[in-house]
């Protein structure tokens, strides 16, 4: 089958943060030395990273952190800026100590605490995660600490405690930015335990109240396609693709299409997410290795750079996100031995989840384990629809 010719490439959307760095810029000019004006502008980037995921503007926020550092080394805002887009680049070593830092400059800081909270999620540590989130949840609840802390329990393994505590943070979601960012995250607990459905009502619901959510604009495809409404997820993926290069979405598309059979649009958006992975991993690797993998992995595309990039994340990033990706890499690679460990790793960790058990029974089966049965049943007890969000 021949594919339709591709649309013309959409102008590029307005930057409505545009004036305020402008403005910003202009007091830089007058001033080099304004270190309230680089703080300022750092968080205007970290801003946009967020809307448009730009991986650049979080770059950019840290650098300006760093500037305003070099002229005032105890300025509270820049260094808990620093820490926040460091993390945000998954540079959780300069990050964790920006974090401390900002908590003995501003002891009372709720930002510099949620800033710890979230190194401590991201890097592996979720039992640490998961006291402090408590002790906070305790004294001061609110929308996102409970949010963290219901992510932090159903990667533990307590789903039930997760709905309660998402429930209970839905009643203080007041704020439109606070129900969009809720049901987003909502959203992927209700994806990793097969409620595709309701998975895509919640994201529909963000994109309702805040049309331009990059983090719904990039689940929506997705969820769609797992969901199979594919016609549906293709003009998602064109409407995120329309907000700015958008690799995910590419990846997503390319999925598609091949199985609509439009075998050359097939290979030209695998090329071209290929080429804006790597591009990204020269420039950002710990923050887009997984990613990179997940998106060899998905495409039967070069197993041995795949394998790379895991091996590299596992080491530096150990959680057991990384072992599970690591493990379906070195089966792509047909080291079962490796693979094995790599499952081992995973469970060491303590978390939970149907995508775990599914890849360790994938990995068990190919080593010919007794238990492998076992694990995939319970793998699809959690997840009836986990086949489909592999690897």
């Amino acid at each position: 089958m021949t594919a339709p010719p591709p649309a013309p490439p959409p102008a590029p959307p307005p930057d409505r943060f545009a004036d305020e760095s402008a403005s910003l810029r202009a007091r830089l000019e007058q001033n080099p030395y304004d270190v309230r004006a680089m703080v300022a502008l750092g968080r205007l980037h970290r801003s946009k990273a967020f809307e448009q995921g730009s991986l650049a503007d979080h770059f950019e926020a840290g650098r300006l952190a760093g500037m305003a550092l070099e002229l005032r080394p105890a300025l509270p805002e820049a260094v808990l800026l620093r820490g926040q887009a460091s993390a945000s680049l998954h540079r959780f070593a300069v990050a964790r100590a920006d974090a401390a830092l900002a908590r003995r400059l501003s002891p009372g800081d709720a930002e510099a605490a949620l800033l710890a909270i979230d190194i401590d999620l991201e890097s592996g540590h979720l039992e640490t995660a998961r006291r402090a989130l408590r002790e906070v949840a305790h004294a001061f609840p609110s929308v996102f600490v409970l949010g963290r802390l219901a992510a932090a329990e159903m990667r533990l393994g307590d789903v039930a405690q997760a709905e309660r505590l998402y429930d209970q943070a839905e009643t203080l979601a007041r704020q439109s930015r606070q129900r969009v960012w809720l049901r987003v995250q909502r959203a992927v607990f209700e994806r990793e335990r097969g409620d595709l459905q309701r998975a895509k009502r919640l994201v529909a619901e963000a994109l309702e109240i805040e049309p331009d959510n990059h983090a719904a604009l990039e689940m929506l495809p997705e969820i769609e396609r797992l969901a199979g409404d594919v016609d549906s997820a293709a003009r998602s993926c064109e409407r995120a693709m329309a907000k700015g290069p958008d690799l995910q979405a590419i990846s997503t598309l390319a999925l598609i299409e091949r199985g609509r059979g439009h075998a050359e649009r097939v290979a030209r958006l695998a090329d071209d997410a290929e080429r804006g992975y790597e591009d990204l991993v020269a420039l950002f690797p710990e923050a887009v290795r997984r990613e990179a993998t997940r998106f060899y992995l998905a495409h039967n595309r070069k197993p041995d750079r795949a394998a790379e990039l895991a091996r590299r994340e596992a080491a530096e990033r150990p959680t057991a996100e990384s072992w599970r990706v690591l493990a379906e890499a070195e089966l792509a690679v047909g080291l079962i031995a490796r693979a094995r460990n790599a499952v081992d790793r995973m469970f060491q960790t303590g978390e939970q989840g149907a995508r775990l058990l599914f890849t360790a029974a994938r990995v068990h089966e190919r080593a010919r384990m007794r238990d492998a049965g076992r694990l995939r049943r319970q793998a699809l007890a959690l997840n009836p629809t986990v086949e489909r969000v592999m690897p």
